[in-house]
C-alpha cells in the first residue's frame, strides 16, 4: 500500500507540472539566448539523467527478476506491475524534466 501510495504522488505531481506546461502564458520551449543558458541546460539533463536513470535501470531488473524467478512470489503480476510502473513513472518523470528544463527563459 505505501508503495502504491508513492506511485499516486508522484502522478499527481507529474499531472500538475503538465498541466501547468500546458496553460501558462509564461512557459515557451525556446532556443538558448547565450552560451551560458545552453550550458546551464545541458548540465541540469545530463544530471536529471543520471539522478533518474538509476530508477529506469531498478524498474527493468525488477521486472525481469520476476520473470525469471517467479516462485519466489505469491503474486508475480503484481511484483511485475509495480516493477512496470516504476520504470514508466521514471521515464515520464525524466521527459517531464527535460520539458520544463527546455522552457527556463534563464540559468537562475
Amino acid at each position: 500500500m505505501n508503495s502504491f501510495m508513492v506511485v499516486l504522488i508522484q502522478f499527481s505531481m507529474i499531472a500538475m507540472v503538465w498541466q501547468y506546461a500546458f496553460t501558462s502564458s509564461n512557459f515557451a520551449i525556446k532556443a538558448p539566448s547565450s552560451y551560458a543558458m545552453t550550458l546551464a541546460r545541458f548540465m541540469a539533463s545530463m544530471f536529471t539523467h543520471i539522478v533518474v536513470g538509476q530508477d529506469v535501470i531498478n524498474g527493468l531488473e525488477m521486472m525481469k527478476y520476476v520473470i525469471n524467478h517467479r516462485n519466489n512470489f505469491t503474486n508475480p503480476y503484481a511484483a511485475f506491475l509495480f516493477g512496470y510502473v516504476m520504470f514508466q513513472l521514471s521515464f515520464v518523470v525524466e521527459v517531464s524534466v527535460l520539458f520544463i528544463i527546455t522552457g527556463l527563459p534563464d540559468p537562475l
